[in-house]
């Protein structure tokens, strides 16, 4: 025979049914949970983005990726022509850029033809910055390729003209301190920047390595080689 079971337990299983509790009417009901303010999710590496103004013109520029000796660098640059830093961009979601549209240039094309300029580093420039300098174009080139979209937005902030060719004469100065999207350049390697026309309201950026082809170095090093074994023969 079954034992009879006590009446808490018949409570409990009566307020389950319910959907109640076995709490008494005179007891205190348990405090809410405080609500916690959320918090923003930390913005990943390499998102800080610098909001510039120049006459009128506002432009964002993704600094994320650049090490402090270079933003000091871009700082001073974009101070020395004219921008003012307005402040980080708004936070949110950022859309990416339209695709600049590019069209290949042609023989008949114009250059404009200008004295060979320089534009000086500051003073506080790191020393593997030293040397790189802007001259004019020499000649028409072929093999175009197209820098990214930062790079760009930094040559703008530079003061980058059409035409301006870029010698990189110290490792990676340019790579770090200009071209942050244009990769491959070796010591002594040479870049021609075209800054383009604007097409649909994006500046872009065409960029033409200068790399000398194996026959050029061959020429060099024999040329070199006479030089060093008779100067009056390499002078030939």
């Amino acid at each position: 025979m079954a034992r009879p079971r006590p009446l808490w337990v018949a409570g409990l299983v009566a307020c389950a049914a319910w959907g109640g509790s076995p709490v008494a009417a005179d007891e205190p009901a348990p405090p809410a949970p405080a609500v916690q303010p959320a918090t923003p999710a930390p913005a990943p590496a390499g998102s800080e983005v610098w909001r510039v103004e120049r006459e009128g013109v506002v432009m964002e520029l993704p600094v994320g990726n650049l090490s402090e000796p270079v933003r000091e660098v871009l700082r001073a640059r974009m101070l020395q022509q004219g921008w003012k830093l307005v402040g980080p961009a708004d936070a949110g979601p950022q859309e990416p850029p339209p695709a600049p549209v590019l069209r290949p240039l042609e023989p008949g094309d114009p250059i404009p033809e200008e004295p060979p300029r320089t534009l000086p580093l500051p003073k506080a420039a790191p020393a593997r910055f030293a040397g790189a300098t802007l001259l004019a174009p020499e000649a028409e080139g072929a093999g175009w390729r197209m820098a990214s979209v930062p790079t760009t937005s930094l040559a703008y902030a530079l003061g980058l003209r059409f035409g301006d060719r870029l010698l990189a004469v110290n490792g990676s100065a340019a790579h770090d301190a200009l071209l942050a999207g244009v990769t491959g350049l070796r010591r002594g390697s040479q870049l021609t920047l075209l800054v383009a026309r604007r097409e649909g309201g994006v500046d872009t950026i065409e960029v033409e390595p200068l790399a000398p082809s194996a026959s050029e170095r061959r020429a060099r090093r024999r040329a070199r080689v006479l030089r060093e074994a008779d100067p009056q023969e390499g002078s030939r």
